[in-house]
């Protein structure tokens, strides 16, 4: 799934057109895509060239959101690779280019960021807040496969420290999303399979009409050439 996406994106950049040779704010939401999309895989050298990318482009622009966003994609990348007071310092730097009721996703990924410093420094219980916070966030459908990502992670903290009736809860929620989630996905691709077979019947049937009215075309030229001949 990543590796599809991550090969695309690529692939992607080389069809952009650059303006006077420099790089446009379309690159710097594909590299971003692209550092994220290695991060979720755990390619995080190359997670962190991306998103410095981004961050030269977004610089240049008067978009606080994405500022906030991709410093908290790199204080996540930070953690990853170990440099926590790299981390810290990013986080609390994009922090400070948002407001919390205009920048939802800037919040939940600042929150997710938070939430993997928190785990690295040994304190769980706000690491699961910071990851709960992040749910208060992405509510919206679109934002499914994050949230299912989230609630397994808190799912694993309450499990590793030996909370196992908050990690049941938090499996059970995960899969009641899930499920609904699939239901919602199988119902859509029973209503694509459905349009598509009424398109193709109809697709059909004025084929059949077409084929009919050049028939009877063809029989009224031919009574015609008959009858004058």
């Amino acid at each position: 799934h990543y590796a599809t996406g991550i090969n695309y994106l690529k692939d992607s950049i080389n069809y952009m057109p650059r303006v006077d040779g420099k790089d446009t704010i379309e690159h710097g939401v594909t590299y971003f895509n692209l550092s994220r999309a290695l991060y979720q895989t755990g390619d995080y050298v190359p997670a962190t060239d991306y998103c410095e990318r981004a961050l030269g482009i977004f610089h240049h622009t008067e978009s606080p959101e994405w500022l906030a966003i991709l410093h908290g994609l790199m204080g996540s990348i930070y953690v990853k690779l170990g440099q926590i007071s790299q981390a810290k310092a990013s986080i609390e730097h994009g922090a400070r280019h948002i407001d919390e009721a205009e920048h939802k996703d800037a919040h939940a990924l600042l929150n997710e960021a938070w939430g993997e410093y928190y785990l690295a420094i040994g304190d769980p219980s706000r690491a699961i807040q910071s990851f709960e916070t992040v749910l208060g966030f992405i509510e919206e459908d679109e934002y499914i496969g994050w949230k299912l990502e989230i609630i397994e992670r808190i799912a694993g903290i309450y499990q590793k420290e030996g909370n196992f009736e908050q990690a049941l809860k938090s499996y059970q929620h995960y899969h009641s999303i899930k499920a609904e989630f699939d239901k919602k996905r199988l119902e859509q691709q029973l209503d694509g399979a459905f349009t598509a077979h009424e398109l193709t019947k109809r697709a059909n049937q004025l084929q059949q009409e077409i084929d009919t009215q050049k028939q009877s075309e063809q029989e009224r030229i031919e009574r015609e050439r008959l009858h004058l001949s």
